[in-house]
């Protein structure tokens, strides 16, 4: 093992940071692509373990784009570049079809992580 964590541990950690005090059990329950694209975090925090389920796959799946189709391995420099990473990420799933309803849940997830609400704002996903 080396001596600096990983990217995905560093990331398990910074969403253990976000975290709510008064976390409670609430299924993640979305029925309508409206409910999908309306999520939000008003106050910068999870409130539920399977919203924290959804928020980690959405992370993960970015941190291993990331390292395999950029490139780039250092959480420093995931950081650095986000804006520019996330937006290209989204950019290549709206390519492939996905719908923009699940985008915009990725992104308000990953705006979320960076703690920038501007994130990725250059990509129209309407």
């Amino acid at each position: 093992m080396g001596k600096r964590p990983g990217a995905k541990y560093i990331a398990l950690q910074r969403l253990d940071a976000l975290m709510a005090d008064n976390v409670i059990y609430a299924p993640l329950v979305v029925r309508t692509e409206r409910e999908a694209s309306c999520i939000t975090f008003p106050d910068g925090h999870i409130h539920t373990f399977e919203m924290r389920t959804y928020c980690q796959n959405v992370v993960m799946d970015f941190i291993t784009w990331c390292r395999d189709f950029q490139d780039v391995h250092d959480h420093a420099s995931i950081d650095a570049c986000a804006d520019e990473l996330v937006s290209l990420a989204l950019g290549e799933q709206m390519a492939e079809g996905q719908p923009p309803w699940i985008l915009q849940a990725k992104r308000s997830v990953l705006r979320l992580y960076f703690q920038d609400q501007e994130l990725a704002q250059s990509i129209d996903l309407l």
